[in-house]
């Protein structure tokens, strides 16, 4: 976590534990509970001038009139105190003063102010909540005066961002009057801990523009009987209040059913769990629980480099590699349509960024996530709707998919209708396909791909790929059928 720099050697905080513990906890919840991190970094605050102060040899009476007596009473008086004798430097104040301020607002709020909030939340609570879409960036800005104030003293050095790869503004001129702002690295927002997970990487998706940080690479540390051990997970970000999305709860509901039925299904999707946020939180996290060296499939740079490494171990089986990667996904989806004779469910949203890739000794583990447009069927269910995405919501996003088929794109399924959704991830398995095959699932590159299945594979692969891409809806192969041919592909590519 950012504040293990208290417990160094060289920290002039080490053993302050009270002043640690409200440190990490406005760490954990600076973004799960924005709203809450003013008055608990206030108190972290007011902690940190209570150690400086010790460390000078004032202790801070416990009596209040004594602290008065003192002029001890307040953080101000504290401050104050600890500037006149030079304990601070006064160019803290800054840092201070805003997260005192902050905390005093959200403390001593005028008693009217919070009848008429609370009320207004209770008049939405059934129909709506609205969430403030600056309350995150509050958070990291109140996060990062406590972090700089107490960093800078423990460690006797100023600093100016939170970590190395945070956002900072480089001024460029252009000419004599004017100058123009080059911004690089992250938002301090995105370098913040999700819960009790620090983050390592902020992952951008490429899916609209401007590209948007929704993921990210991060560890925990766990003790378990006198031992550390560290735990790895790729968590993704979900606005609650986003326009059009009816599919915050999709992706839990989708695991919950499998993980029920855990015993049935021959080849499991990837585990995760959610971090859970405050209800006037605009986000929620999922967490997908990986590998340290786990990436997604969308991550161009680290599946080359997968491929290349393997290549240069095995420089005749990169072609089964990828057949292997191909099969696993389908063998996920085919046993996630029977589970039970009651029970099926379709992913429908099955992209790169859903392949969950992990390097091994011999070649590569595969999982699938990101279920939250899946379609969960239970007919023994009065009303099975209730459990899924309905249609149309689901051609609202489908219709930005470069991976949906055109049925979904031209919103073909009317509401209330009966698609074979099996279709619909059979579509997306084979341009899958022609990524992890050529890099590229393109349309301005599909005939050139599938020219190239042609000449170095199969006429049976070729014409099932082909005919998964081209036919209409329900004239494409099944699931099954395509995972036959898969096989039999990867058993020529053996021989070869």
């Amino acid at each position: 976590m950012l504040f293990d720099f208290m417990k160094n050697e060289d920290s002039r905080l080490k053993g302050y534990n009270q002043l640690y513990t409200h440190c990490v906890d406005c760490e954990r919840t600076a973004r799960t509970h924005p709203f809450n991190i003013s008055t608990r970094a206030r108190t972290a605050v007011e902690s940190f001038l209570d150690a400086v102060l010790d460390i000078n040899g004032v202790q801070v009476p416990t009596d209040y009139d004594q602290k008065q007596a003192a002029g001890l009473s307040t953080i101000v008086d504290k401050m104050q105190y600890c500037f006149a004798n030079g304990y601070l430097d006064t160019s803290v104040s800054y840092d201070m003063n805003l997260v005192r301020s902050t905390g005093n607002d959200a403390v001593h709020s005028p008693l009217e102010k919070s009848v008429k909030k609370l009320l207004t939340t209770i008049e939405k609570v059934e129909t709506d909540i609205v969430y403030s879409k600056n309350a995150e960036a509050e958070a990291a800005k109140v996060f990062k005066s406590l972090y700089l104030l107490v960093y800078g003293y423990a460690m006797g050095k100023k600093i100016s961002r939170i970590a190395p790869n945070e956002r900072r503004e480089a001024y460029v001129r252009k000419s004599d009057n004017v100058r123009v702002a080059e911004i690089k690295g992250y938002e301090t927002y995105d370098l913040l801990p999700i819960g009790d997970y620090e983050v390592i990487k902020p992952m951008f998706s490429f899916h609209g523009q401007p590209p948007k940080i929704k993921s990210y690479k991060c560890r925990k540390i766990e003790h378990y009987e006198g031992r550390e051990e560290c735990r790895y997970a790729i968590i993704r970000r979900f606005e609650k209040d986003s326009d059009g999305d009816v599919t915050q709860f999709r992706d839990l509901m989708a695991m919950d059913t499998i993980k029920k039925y855990n015993s049935r299904i021959s080849q499991m999707p990837i585990w995760s769990e959610e971090i859970p946020t405050a209800v006037d939180c605009r986000v929620r996290f999922l967490c997908y629980l990986t590998e340290e060296n786990t990436f997604m499939l969308n991550q161009r740079d680290e599946y080359e480099k997968f491929l290349r490494d393997y290549s240069a171990r095995f420089p005749n089986d990169v072609l089964t590699l990828k057949l292997g990667i191909i099969e696993d996904i389908v063998e996920i989806l085919y046993s996630l349509i029977d589970i039970t004779d009651s029970v099926s469910i379709h992913h429908r949203n099955l992209h790169p960024t859903c392949i969950f890739i992990t390097p091994t000794p011999k070649g590569c583990s595969v999982r699938i996530g990101n279920f939250e447009y899946s379609k969960v069927m239970d007919s023994s269910v009065a009303v099975p709707s209730d459990l899924t995405v309905g249609p149309n919501a689901f051609a609202l996003k489908g219709a930005r998919d470069p991976y949906a088929p055109n049925e979904i794109k031209m919103g073909a399924f009317a509401k209330g209708s009966k698609p074979d959704w099996e279709q619909v991830d059979v579509f997306a398995v084979a341009k899958i396909a022609l990524y992890v095959l050529f890099g590229n699932a393109s349309d301005e590159t599909l005939a050139q791909n599938l020219e190239a299945i042609r000449e170095n594979m199969s006429p049976e692969f070729h014409q099932i790929i082909t005919s998964v891409i081209k036919n209409e809806y329900k004239a494409r192969p099944t699931l099954g059928e395509l995972l036959k041919v898969i096989r039999r592909e990867i058993v020529l590519a053996e021989r070869v």
